[in-house]
């Protein structure tokens, strides 16, 4: 028996195949803590990241980690931090990002960590982290200088607690 081959013709006018890329499916929601008490007072808390996002905003980029209090008398509160980044993209070894990369990895962030995915660095691992009130001093924030003192006054009924640094990665 002989063998058939597709003449040049017919190969041209078959499609060629093409792979699609399916799209990632949306996260399942579901609450992401309560909202703190009004006896919840700035301080360290021990918490553990839930979820982690990089978002596009005016000044660049930023780092959105999302938290929930797991120890002592506000168990369940959920605190968010956020961490601004160059427009550029580049991470300065120096930079906050970098910084509290290197507290959640339990070491100095290396070149093959994928600091563009701040749920593999962050999510899952527990904290301990300082809480506090807008570190500026005017109410509705602005452009007046920030200072930690400032972190432990609520100014207005807009200023909610949120995490200005994790201080240590700690064990249940």
């Amino acid at each position: 028996m002989s063998k058939s081959y597709t003449t040049g013709e017919r190969a041209r006018s078959r499609p060629t195949l093409k792979l699609s890329h399916l799209p990632k499916p949306p996260p399942r929601l579901r609450l992401g803590g309560v909202e703190p008490s009004e006896d919840m007072e700035p301080g360290e808390y021990k918490v553990a990241c839930e979820g982690a996002s990089k978002k596009s905003f005016a000044r660049g980029l930023r780092i959105e980690l999302k938290h929930r209090v797991i120890d002592g008398p506000h168990t369940g509160v959920g605190l968010r931090q956020w961490i601004t980044v160059d427009a550029s993209g580049v991470i300065s070894p120096k930079s906050r990002y970098a910084q509290q990369c290197a507290i959640a990895l339990g070491r100095p962030l290396d070149v093959d960590d994928d600091v563009n995915d701040p749920n593999s660095i962050f999510l899952g691992r527990i904290f301990l982290a300082f809480v506090g009130y807008r570190k500026t001093e005017k109410a509705r924030g602005g452009n007046n200088a920030a200072a930690a003192e400032y972190a432990m006054t609520r100014k207005d009924a807009a200023d909610g607690l949120r995490i200005h640094d994790l201080l240590s990665r700690v064990e249940l």
